[in-house]
């Protein structure tokens, strides 16, 4: 996976995925839990995370994660891929009310689920939310983004501006793809409720810490170079990598 959306939040690009992060000062290392050779979660003060994944077949993986919201939702969680996991969020009865794609940097925390056998979700009471930009727009107000993509003839009256929908996650239902093959890149249209400039402390790069309303509350992280700028009230559209965290 291109890890390029990662600036989003103030972090270098890996030169290699596989790169470990042990040279990191303030890494909380995980070794040898539920099927993992080795986890290093690299927690920035910011809120943004990321770690280095190691199963216990050797495949290694990055993942990254975005905490900070205030708001969450309940969940069951199941883990799809090494630091890739299902999100359903639930109601106040346990009914399923939209399904989310995620990245998690604690994957060792998650049960596997694997076709054709039973296994039991982790279940949250409180579950947040992130995203990294990949190609976000911040449109200064619903009449500036209908003109662009409310349908024809509504000039926006009406019409809903949240939404999220994982990309992978209809072709994953048909059958078209493998697990091994999903992201957890999502197109996401939202209302902004509050916006901050955060500093990654281990990179000293500012970006924006984003509240967003699309249906689901979520944090979402913009770089500093966003224009126009995020405020309460602005709407955001685009493409993002979603992340999801327990804690």
């Amino acid at each position: 996976m291109d890890l390029k959306f990662l600036a989003s939040a103030g972090f270098e690009e890996p030169a290699d995925p596989s790169d470990r992060l042990s040279d990191v000062a303030g890494v909380r290392v995980v070794e040898l839990e539920l099927g993992f050779n080795r986890v290093e979660e690299y927690a920035d003060a910011s809120g943004a995370s990321i770690s280095y994944i190691e199963t216990g077949t050797g495949l290694k993986a990055k993942s990254f994660a975005l905490a900070g919201n205030t708001k969450s939702v309940s969940a069951h969680v199941w883990q799809l891929a090494p630091g890739l996991v299902c999100v359903r969020v639930v109601d106040l009865h346990g009914a399923i009310t939209k399904r989310v794609l995620a990245n998690v940097t604690d994957p060792q925390l998650y049960p596997q689920f694997i076709v054709g056998m039973a296994a039991k979700p982790r279940r949250c009471l409180r579950y947040f939310l992130g995203a990294f930009a990949a190609d976000v727009t911040v449109y200064p107000s619903v009449e500036s983004w209908a003109k662009e993509h409310a349908p024809a003839g509504s000039a926006g009256a009406g019409v809903d501006v949240r939404a999220l929908e994982s990309r992978w996650l209809g072709p994953l239902l048909a059958g078209e793809v493998t697990q091994k093959e999903l992201t957890s890149q999502a197109a996401i249209t939202g209302v902004v409720q509050a916006a901050e400039v955060a500093r990654n402390e281990l990179t000293g790069k500012p970006w924006y810490k984003v509240s967003v309303d699309c249906g689901l509350p979520v944090t979402l992280a913009l770089p500093a170079s966003t224009f126009p700028r995020p405020r309460p009230g602005t709407i955001v559209h685009g493409e993002v990598f979603m992340t999801g965290s327990a804690t």
